[in-house]
């Protein structure tokens, strides 16, 4: 005990003032809560501060919000990046996590110049799957540009987006535990040499739909953070939201041997049960778990009480956003399946739009004619398949986001498509899928050193790594990816303008294009605009909200 006071009166005094401590004292930091004691890296060019409690799950209701930290008994060794939200992982396809999984992972650069920009990143995974630690995100690329990383783990499944009707399970607790990272990331990362006026929240896939949401949500005086990175994902993508759904409690409940025709008893027994358990009863009935437009109930935090369509997004006024996709966003689904077929087209539309059988017989046979014509061997028109699937679920939501963006208001907005294919593709080296370009997911392996991903690089690939990690990290600092032309990026990346929708190809040799598959793009503005009134979700001026 006595060894404990010691330190921490030494800690209190070095960390009084940020700016005088060494590399070996940023091992330890105060916070509110009480000090921290953090690691170095294995190279020693930068600090790290694993598995921080930013929010306590309420074990009592796991469904619903979640509470303050409590403060430290003793100095917290910030040394553990291995927590995950509860949640059927995809390497081992085994049950893993545990329910007080809000914790997130700081890593911060040698030099310890005061007030460095924060780059936050959230993890994508259908809302189902992720987690935070190393494994997959590890911080060296970037952090080496002189910037804070912070990577944050975010409840999944159904304790993330269970909804219903019941003030117990309102849902999007997902969502609303990334805000309350953001909070917590604002109020503290000073100590850490981080500047709380410099924050850009990044994420991928269902991470940027996410991110994507949190724009949509936010009121005016929400200035939580000041620029945003989007990769592959936005919340026009086709699944990512439904109504609140009464029957997962029930149909879960059953699954575990409780039957009762009372929504918040099954809540409650489902609350009481082994995460392990309720997660497999999930899984072994194929739920899917959205976010959703929530019931307002009193006293209750809302996220999200309508459908992105519907909504503007004020928040972005004067914000700079960087937003784009890999070259071949579904190319993994389609590629080599021998289940290909026809049906694709009638199953896309039927995700995304409320058609009668009439309708949807009349538009699925106006984009099959665009994409395949009178093609009758499935075989022939793969590569067709997957523009479309692409074009539907990423291509075209992205363009709508950006446009929408643009109205209101937003300073800057960069649109990028990544198409460098090589021995870092993170979705086509992990699982051995063959294809051309940049598959969904791939160029995460050239922004973070994946663990398990082979560490001797290759010339182009190590180009490809210093190219995104140096855009991403001058957007961070600056807002700008390009400030000024340089041996590794030549080109001045210009924002989207009412006259260009200029896109940089990020590849080996770049490429600054005005349009994003352009035909394609303004086949899907006809066909939208025409139809836009059966989209799920879609409520007219006229309508009540």
């Amino acid at each position: 005990m006595r060894k404990i006071a010691i330190l921490i009166v030494l800690a209190a005094t070095v960390y009084k003032y940020f700016e005088k401590q060494t590399f070996d004292e940023v091992l330890f930091v105060k916070i509110e809560n009480g000090l921290i004691k953090g690691l170095k890296s294995d190279d020693g060019s930068y600090s790290m501060f694993l598995g921080i409690p930013y929010a306590l799950v309420n074990e009592s209701n796991p469904f619903g919000d979640s509470l303050p930290t409590l403060p430290f008994n003793e100095i917290y060794e910030a040394f553990d990046d291995s927590t995950a939200c509860p949640q059927k992982e995809e390497f081992n396809n085994t049950i893993v996590g545990e329910m007080q999984c809000l914790r997130l992972n700081i890593y911060v650069p040698k030099s310890l110049n005061n007030n460095l920009p924060v780059l936050i990143y959230f993890y994508g995974g259908t809302f189902e799957i992720g987690f935070a630690g190393r494994y997959l995100y590890g911080p060296k690329y970037l952090v080496r540009h002189e910037i804070i990383l912070v990577t944050v783990n975010y409840r999944l499944g159904p304790y993330g987006f269970l909804c219903t009707d019941s003030s117990n399970a309102i849902g999007n607790q997902g969502l609303k535990d990334q805000k309350k990272a953001i909070v917590w990331i604002r109020e503290n990362i000073g100590v850490f040499g981080g500047d709380k006026d410099r924050i850009t929240v990044s994420g991928h896939s269902y991470g940027a739909s996410g991110v994507d949401l949190l724009l949509h949500s936010l009121h005016i005086n929400e200035k939580l953070f000041h620029k945003v990175i989007i990769q592959s994902g936005t919340s026009y993508f086709p699944e990512i939201m439904a109504k609140p759904n009464n029957s997962v409690p029930f149909e879960l409940a059953k699954r575990l041997g409780f039957k009762t025709a009372q929504l918040d008893l099954a809540i409650d027994f489902l609350s009481k049960e082994n995460y392990k358990d309720v997660i497999n009863a999930a899984v072994e009935l194929d739920v899917k778990f959205y976010c959703c437009n929530e019931n307002y109930f009193s006293g209750a935090q809302n996220f999200l009480t309508d459908y992105p369509i519907n909504l503007n997004t004020p928040i972005v006024e004067g914000m700079s956003i960087l937003i784009g996709n890999t070259n071949n966003e579904r190319a993994h689904n389609y590629y080599g399946k021998k289940n290909l077929n026809f049906d694709i087209f009638q199953d896309h539309l039927q995700i995304a739009f409320n058609f009668d059988d009439e309708h949807l017989l009349n538009t699925k046979e106006i984009v099959k004619k665009q994409y395949i014509g009178n093609e009758k061997n499935i075989d022939m028109v793969e590569n067709n398949i997957v523009q479309f699937s692409s074009d539907f679920y990423y291509y075209h939501p992205t363009k709508r986001n950006v446009l929408k963006y643009i109205d209101n208001g937003a300073k800057k907005v960069y649109n990028y498509l990544f198409s460098y294919d090589g021995n870092r593709n993170f979705l086509k080296k992990t699982f051995n899928l063959n294809g051309s370009g940049a598959f969904h997911a791939d160029e995460i392996g050239y922004l973070f050193d994946i663990s398990f991903m082979d560490k001797t690089l290759t010339i182009e690939d190590m180009l490809i790594v210093d190219r995104i990690t140096t855009l991403w990290a001058n957007f961070v600092k600056s807002g700008n990816p390009t400030p000024v032309p340089t041996e590794l990026l030549p080109i001045i990346w210009k924002p989207i303008s009412k006259d260009s929708f200029y896109t940089l190809n990020i590849d080996t040799a770049m490429e600054l294009k005005s349009g994003f598959f352009e035909d394609r793009m303004i086949f899907w503005d006809t066909f939208f605009e025409k139809y836009k009134h059966f989209v799920k979700g879609f409520r007219s001026k006229n309508d009540s909200a």
